[in-house]
């Protein structure tokens, strides 16, 4: 039978900064990234990365929201039903254009945009 050794200095210092993530994680509402909690435990006086902590967090699954940092505002791109055609006008390619106006199409609907 394989005996097991005790741990480690190593191994007993990862499950002691591992509960101090914990902790803070925690207590930012479960807010905070591997930045933020590398930050805290610097001030805390803990020498350790911000790789080493992001590291330790995925082992623990521990995730950090994300907020978006904009809000959509543009809901409808197709802007057809706002531009119709007053003016009845249809623009047919073969039919050269007559007295310098300029015709365009935006969404399918034919729009005079100078004269």
């Amino acid at each position: 039978m394989a005996e097991t050794s005790p741990p480690t200095h190593t191994q007993k210092r990862r499950e002691y900064i591992k509960a101090r993530i914990k902790d803070i994680y925690d207590g930012s509402k479960q807010n905070y990234g591997a930045l933020k909690i590398t930050r805290k435990l610097r001030q805390k006086g803990e020498t350790i990365s911000e790789r080493t902590v992001g590291k330790y967090r995925k082992e623990m699954g521990i995730r950090a929201q994300w907020v978006r940092p904009w809000m959509i505002t543009t809901t409808d791109f197709d802007l057809s039903h706002e531009l119709p055609n007053i003016l009845d006008e249809h623009s047919h390619r073969n039919v050269p254009m007559r007295y310098g106006a300029t015709i365009s199409r935006i969404s399918g609907q034919p729009m005079i945009l100078s004269i």
